[in-house]
């Protein structure tokens, strides 16, 4: 094959509307990693990333086949396991000679599975994806065998597997050059506006909840489970956006900012040291655990400019967050949230389990409480039941105990039973009434939340909070208010479902109960987006006066 040939590396677009309407998605860092690393080599790269820029199949596939490529890398989660079947059997049908393969933390798990269920896969990058995708692009180029590639599972013969050893962790995430931001130019170019900026400061997680494969994931290679880009690096890469996009706000999508012991801890001291020092003017979301946290750490990334962190607290009674292998408390959980209030940082429990095939419709009603006490009872947290993600503990956990389908297959992400089928039935229930109401609320309401914090920050920083002038704190306090109420709506929603699943569960009651409920969150949506409307504007008059 041609040198000349690119290889494409393409990210499956996403079917769920509803869910993109409530997560923010920006550039898909791994590709963009992977294509920093290719062409540092010379290879050429065509990055689709169709989830991020919205594109269909159809489009994804004609960008994908346009650029004649020798090699085509998909990454999927298991939202996207269908699309990327699609995607890859297409490319193939239309170049049988393009080498076609597949990555990320599902891939790494389901290699076997995968490889016998589409026939257009020639192999499965396993594991930290850009050393080997870097080995297999060469091999494909130069028509060299793929022996020898670490981190590889591909087809030996007509129905063989061959599984190379895993691929050592990438030990100094220095050496990774910056990745290339393709994405985020043509997200600009199309919208017109400054997009979502996503940046990783760091890689794997210390922790080993059984719900999760990361831990396992990053695990493969050997090596530390998490490691941190060197400060000096990470404020290399944000002035380089900075000048050339004008950043503002960013995403960190690190499994875990805050490493273990006083390693995580000195290094996390560090890095918020120097982004006071550089007076960058940025603000920025992590990912952490609960009991990472401390009143100097917090006071600290305060000003560095933690504007939200994203906790996985995931039940409000400690006998789930032991069967989760949490290793926290439910004490813990609430001090963590106590400490990220006192310093005005917004959290966000979209780590959250609602329903557990091990639950009862007691912990149902605690965890709708507990959410309630911490005022995040949004939709999306009281309607989320364990999902089964390939290399997790929890699917063998759950075979063990009968509750596994006996049918399971890696993509089937509720693939078990529930030991209380009542808790089951109301968990499907409100998981079959995420509509375009609930989603809009909850949308909004992390839209008010952080354009809020975002701007009192602002006035603070300028000298305006406070001062007389439009009634900011009243037109807040009424958002404020309007999110409470639904906040009570989703957690009355849930109670009353388990009280109609206590008296003997008919269907047809709670579809009429969450009919109601839908008319609710539409009211109250319309009402917090005039309550809202009305501190932006003010907001924009203070602002517009002292300029």
């Amino acid at each position: 094959m041609s040198r000349h040939r690119p290889v494409a590396l393409v990210n499956p677009p996403d079917l769920d509307a509803v869910y993109h309407n409530v997560v923010a998605v920006s550039e898909h860092l791994g590709l963009s990693y992977i294509a920093a690393v290719l062409r540092r080599e010379g290879i050429p790269v065509v990055l689709v990333d169709a989830d991020a820029l919205r594109l269909d199949e159809a489009e994804a596939i004609r960008r994908t086949l346009a650029c004649e490529p020798a090699m085509v890398g998909i990454t999927l989660t298991f939202r996207t396991v269908d699309p990327a079947y699609r995607i890859a059997g297409r490319v193939k049908a239309a170049s049988p000679d393009t080498h076609v393969t597949v990555g990320g933390q599902h891939a790494t798990f389901a290699f076997r599975e995968m490889l016998g269920e589409c026939p257009a896969l020639d192999s499965v990058v396993r594991g930290e994806g850009e050393m080997t995708a870097l080995e297999l692009a060469r091999a494909v180029l130069t028509g060299s065998p793929l022996e020898g590639i670490k981190g590889l599972a591909y087809r030996d013969g007509a129905d063989g597997v061959a599984l190379s050893p895993p691929r050592p962790l990438v030990k100094d995430l220095d050496r990774l050059p910056f990745p290339a931001r393709d994405t985020l130019d043509e997200l600009i170019a199309s919208q017109g506006a400054f997009p979502l900026v996503s940046v990783l400061w760091t890689r794997g997680c210390p922790g080993a909840c059984t719900f999760c494969n990361t831990h396992s994931f990053y695990r493969l290679g050997g090596g530390p489970a998490w490691r941190a880009r060197s400060v000096g690096n990470i404020l290399a890469e944000l002035e380089q956006l900075g000048a050339r996009y004008g950043l503002r706000y960013i995403y960190t999508t690190d499994d875990n900012f805050i490493g273990p012991g006083e390693l995580g801890r000195s290094w996390v001291i560090g890095l918020a040291q120097a982004l006071i020092d550089r007076d960058l003017g940025i603000s920025f979301e992590v990912d952490t655990r609960a009991d990472s946290l401390d009143e100097e750490l917090l006071a600290l990334l305060r000003q560095a400019g933690l504007a939200s962190a994203f906790i996985g607290l995931e039940a409000g009674t400690q006998r789930l967050l032991d069967t989760w292998g949490k290793g926290t408390s439910v004490e813990e959980n609430q001090t963590a949230v106590a400490l990220l209030r006192r310093h005005g940082i917004l959290y966000s429990m979209a780590g959250f389990i609602m329903f557990s095939p091990y639950g009862t419709l007691e912990d149902v009603a605690e965890n709708t409480r507990f959410l309630l006490r911490l005022d995040n009872a949004t939709y999306w947290n009281i309607s989320q039941s364990l999902r089964l993600f390939p290399g997790a503990r929890i699917i063998e956990q759950l075979r063990r105990d009968g509750l596994l389908l006996p049918n399971y297959s890696h993509s089937m992400a509720y693939g078990y039973r529930f030991r209380d089928p009542r808790v089951g039935a109301l968990a499907q229930a409100i998981r079959l009434n995420y509509g375009l109401e609930a989603s809009s609320a909850d949308a909004l309401h992390d839209y008010v939340q952080i354009t809020t914090l975002l701007f009192e920050r602002r006035l603070a920083k300028m000298g305006l909070a406070g001062i007389d002038g439009p009634d900011l704190a009243g037109f807040r306090q009424a958002t404020a208010a309007c999110l409470r109420e639904m906040y009570q709506a989703n957690a009355s929603l849930v109670l009353d479902g388990v009280a109609l699943a206590e008296a003997g569960w008919n269907p047809a009651s709670f579809n009429a109960r969450a009919a109601l409920h839908r008319g609710q969150l539409a009211e109250i949506t319309d009402r917090t987006k005039e309550a809202f409307q009305r501190y932006l504007d003010s907001v924009v008059a203070l602002l517009g006066g002292a300029a």
